[in-house]
Protein backbone atom coordinates (compact mmCIF):
# COMPACT_ATOMS: atom_id res chain seq x y z
CA UNK A 1 0.00 0.00 0.00
CA UNK A 2 2.43 2.94 -0.35
CA UNK A 3 0.88 4.39 -3.26
CA UNK A 4 -2.03 5.52 -0.83
CA UNK A 5 -1.57 8.75 0.48
CA UNK A 6 -0.32 10.24 3.47
CA UNK A 7 -2.41 13.42 3.72
CA UNK A 8 -5.98 13.19 2.30
CA UNK A 9 -8.62 11.04 2.37
CA UNK A 10 -8.30 7.34 0.72
CA UNK A 11 -10.29 4.45 1.29
CA UNK A 12 -10.21 1.02 0.96
CA UNK A 13 -13.18 -1.28 1.25
CA UNK A 14 -14.00 -4.95 0.62
CA UNK A 15 -17.43 -6.82 0.11
CA UNK A 16 -18.35 -8.53 2.61
CA UNK A 17 -21.34 -9.57 4.21
CA UNK A 18 -23.78 -9.24 6.92
CA UNK A 19 -23.62 -13.38 7.90
CA UNK A 20 -19.82 -12.58 9.08
CA UNK A 21 -21.28 -10.94 12.18
CA UNK A 22 -21.64 -13.56 15.01
CA UNK A 23 -24.24 -11.07 16.40
CA UNK A 24 -26.18 -11.61 13.29
CA UNK A 25 -26.29 -15.30 13.61
CA UNK A 26 -29.38 -16.43 13.74
CA UNK A 27 -29.98 -18.88 11.06
CA UNK A 28 -26.09 -20.73 11.16
CA UNK A 29 -25.11 -22.62 7.96
CA UNK A 30 -22.51 -21.06 5.66
CA UNK A 31 -19.48 -22.30 7.30
CA UNK A 32 -17.33 -21.40 5.05
CA UNK A 33 -18.78 -18.48 3.88
CA UNK A 34 -19.24 -16.99 7.14
CA UNK A 35 -15.82 -18.12 7.93
CA UNK A 36 -14.31 -16.63 4.86
CA UNK A 37 -15.90 -13.16 5.39
CA UNK A 38 -15.28 -12.85 9.25
CA UNK A 39 -11.78 -13.55 8.62
CA UNK A 40 -11.87 -10.81 5.93
CA UNK A 41 -13.40 -8.63 8.67
CA UNK A 42 -10.24 -8.98 10.62
CA UNK A 43 -7.94 -8.85 8.29
CA UNK A 44 -9.44 -5.44 7.53
CA UNK A 45 -9.91 -4.39 11.03
CA UNK A 46 -6.06 -5.04 11.20
CA UNK A 47 -5.53 -2.95 8.08
CA UNK A 48 -7.35 -0.06 9.55
CA UNK A 49 -5.08 0.02 12.94
CA UNK A 50 -1.89 -0.03 10.76
CA UNK A 51 -2.64 2.05 8.63
CA UNK A 52 -4.27 4.67 11.05
CA UNK A 53 -0.81 5.18 12.68
CA UNK A 54 0.67 6.49 9.58
CA UNK A 55 -2.27 7.50 7.46
CA UNK A 56 -4.81 9.76 9.40
CA UNK A 57 -7.52 10.45 7.09
CA UNK A 58 -7.56 6.55 5.36
CA UNK A 59 -10.89 4.77 6.15
CA UNK A 60 -10.46 0.63 5.75
CA UNK A 61 -14.35 -0.48 5.69
CA UNK A 62 -15.81 -3.69 4.84
CA UNK A 63 -19.32 -3.46 3.38
CA UNK A 64 -22.66 -5.54 3.10
CA UNK A 65 -24.20 -5.16 -0.55
CA UNK A 66 -27.83 -6.32 0.93
CA UNK A 67 -29.05 -9.44 -0.62
CA UNK A 68 -28.08 -8.97 -4.70
CA UNK A 69 -29.98 -11.14 -7.20
CA UNK A 70 -27.16 -13.23 -7.95
CA UNK A 71 -26.96 -16.88 -8.43
CA UNK A 72 -25.51 -17.42 -5.13
CA UNK A 73 -28.38 -15.70 -3.69
CA UNK A 74 -31.26 -17.08 -5.84
CA UNK A 75 -32.05 -20.20 -3.60
CA UNK A 76 -32.91 -17.62 -0.22
CA UNK A 77 -34.46 -15.00 -2.18
CA UNK A 78 -38.13 -16.11 -1.00
CA UNK A 79 -37.66 -15.39 2.25
CA UNK A 80 -36.14 -11.48 0.99
CA UNK A 81 -39.17 -8.91 0.68
CA UNK A 82 -39.14 -7.56 -3.29
CA UNK A 83 -37.76 -4.08 -2.10
CA UNK A 84 -34.67 -5.53 -0.37
CA UNK A 85 -33.61 -7.52 -3.14
CA UNK A 86 -31.48 -5.11 -5.73
CA UNK A 87 -29.72 -5.65 -8.79
CA UNK A 88 -25.90 -5.24 -8.64
CA UNK A 89 -26.43 -1.19 -10.01
CA UNK A 90 -28.87 -0.33 -6.87
CA UNK A 91 -26.77 -2.15 -5.14
CA UNK A 92 -23.60 -0.55 -6.23
CA UNK A 93 -25.25 2.94 -5.75
CA UNK A 94 -25.88 2.05 -1.80
CA UNK A 95 -22.46 1.40 -1.59
CA UNK A 96 -20.65 4.07 -2.97
CA UNK A 97 -23.46 6.28 -0.99
CA UNK A 98 -22.23 4.74 2.32
CA UNK A 99 -18.48 4.78 1.47
CA UNK A 100 -19.01 9.13 0.75
CA UNK A 101 -20.60 9.40 4.25
CA UNK A 102 -17.36 7.46 6.25
CA UNK A 103 -15.37 9.49 8.50
CA UNK A 104 -11.77 7.69 9.34
CA UNK A 105 -13.61 7.29 12.71
CA UNK A 106 -15.64 4.40 10.73
CA UNK A 107 -12.24 2.68 9.71
CA UNK A 108 -12.21 -0.72 10.47
CA UNK A 109 -16.03 -1.71 10.66
CA UNK A 110 -18.78 -3.12 8.81
CA UNK A 111 -21.24 -1.25 7.44
CA UNK A 112 -24.75 -2.23 5.16
CA UNK A 113 -26.02 -0.82 2.35
CA UNK A 114 -28.15 1.53 4.35
CA UNK A 115 -25.27 2.68 6.09
CA UNK A 116 -25.81 1.03 9.39
CA UNK A 117 -22.96 -0.54 11.38
CA UNK A 118 -23.27 -4.20 12.07
CA UNK A 119 -21.49 -4.93 15.07
CA UNK A 120 -18.92 -8.25 14.36
CA UNK A 121 -19.96 -9.74 17.72
CA UNK A 122 -22.18 -9.67 20.92
CA UNK A 123 -21.13 -6.02 22.39
CA UNK A 124 -22.07 -8.05 25.61
CA UNK A 125 -19.36 -9.79 25.81
CA UNK A 126 -17.33 -7.20 24.09
CA UNK A 127 -15.81 -5.81 27.80
CA UNK A 128 -15.18 -9.23 29.46
CA UNK A 129 -11.63 -9.59 29.62
CA UNK A 130 -9.11 -11.26 32.02
CA UNK A 131 -7.38 -8.81 34.10
CA UNK A 132 -3.40 -8.57 33.42
CA UNK A 133 -2.42 -9.48 36.81
CA UNK A 134 -4.99 -12.12 37.08
CA UNK A 135 -3.74 -15.89 36.92
CA UNK A 136 -4.87 -17.93 34.35
CA UNK A 137 -6.33 -21.23 35.96
CA UNK A 138 -5.51 -23.42 32.94
CA UNK A 139 -2.98 -23.16 30.10
CA UNK A 140 -5.46 -22.61 27.41
CA UNK A 141 -6.70 -19.33 27.60
CA UNK A 142 -8.94 -19.66 24.96
CA UNK A 143 -11.04 -21.94 27.26
CA UNK A 144 -10.91 -20.10 30.29
CA UNK A 145 -12.17 -16.70 28.11
CA UNK A 146 -14.84 -19.54 26.92
CA UNK A 147 -15.48 -20.22 30.55
CA UNK A 148 -15.95 -16.52 31.43
CA UNK A 149 -18.26 -15.69 28.99
CA UNK A 150 -20.39 -18.45 29.76
CA UNK A 151 -19.43 -20.37 26.43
Amino acid sequence: LPLVPRDRRAIFAAISARVSSISDNRLGGWHSYRASKASLNMILRNLAIEMGRTHREMIVAALHPGTVDTSLSQPFQRNVAAENLFTAAVSADHLLAVIDALTPADSGNLFAWDGQRIEFKHAQNAQKIRPADQELPCLWPSLYLAQEMGT
